[in-house]
């Protein structure tokens, strides 16, 4: 399940918390973007930077063997890779380390990346991931729409207010830690020509 259904669905995790840590208040446009096709019996995804990780772990999930080349950062401290791995290994890889930039590929499952990472307050390009997945886990980006052949999806991450818990106001870096972002996420799908917007809101 990819972080914008658990946020559609009030699945909010861990995970999903420092992925929105960063976020002060404000909008933020063109998060979670991507374009689907079904194409010969194949799913292609172009997605932006922030699904990265889900795109990997559905491989993980998916797949005995994974062969994987690039890096993953954590605390500033770069290690390169080019080998393969098991799926518990890559799932280790994905839940220790801030940021992953791995290709991967594993029978017809395949995702290519970016080199680096998004430069921060910028929108996210929605091709910075291209995978290639089996037509059957359409329902993994498409999870709230039915499609025939394409579609494009965008969101907009509007944070309204920062929650500081009262036990952390006097220790920024916990404050940034712990506090919540409340807000509302906007969803944008073109799908076979026809468009649909959907909003929730949030306390993550």
């Amino acid at each position: 399940m990819i972080f914008l259904q658990k946020i559609f669905e009030d699945k909010i995790d861990e995970e999903i918390h420092k992925q929105f840590v960063r976020f002060s208040p404000g909008n933020f446009p063109d998060r979670g973007t991507m374009k689907i096709s079904l194409i010969k019996g194949n799913l292609k995804v172009w997605a932006s930077y922030d699904l990265a990780k889900d795109i990997s772990r559905i491989i993980a999930e998916s797949a005995d063997k994974i062969q994987i080349t690039g890096k993953v950062i954590k605390s500033k401290k770069k290690v390169e890779f080019d080998e393969e791995v098991s799926s518990e290994r890559l799932i280790e890889l994905i839940e220790n380390n801030e940021y992953i930039l791995l290709n991967l590929t594993a029978g017809i499952y395949s995702l290519k990346v970016g080199k680096s990472i998004p430069k921060p307050g910028k929108g996210l390009k929605n091709n910075w991931c291209k995978a290639i997945l089996p037509a059957d886990r359409l329902k993994d980006f498409a999870f709230d729409f039915d499609m025939k052949k394409k579609a494009e999806i965008t969101h907009t991450v509007i944070i309204d207010e920062i929650i500081i818990p009262k036990e952390y106001e006097d220790d920024f870096e916990k404050a940034r830690l712990f506090s919540k972002r409340k807000g509302k996420l906007t969803r944008k799908i073109v799908v076979d020509g026809e468009e649909i917007q959907k909003e929730t809101s949030f306390e993550i």
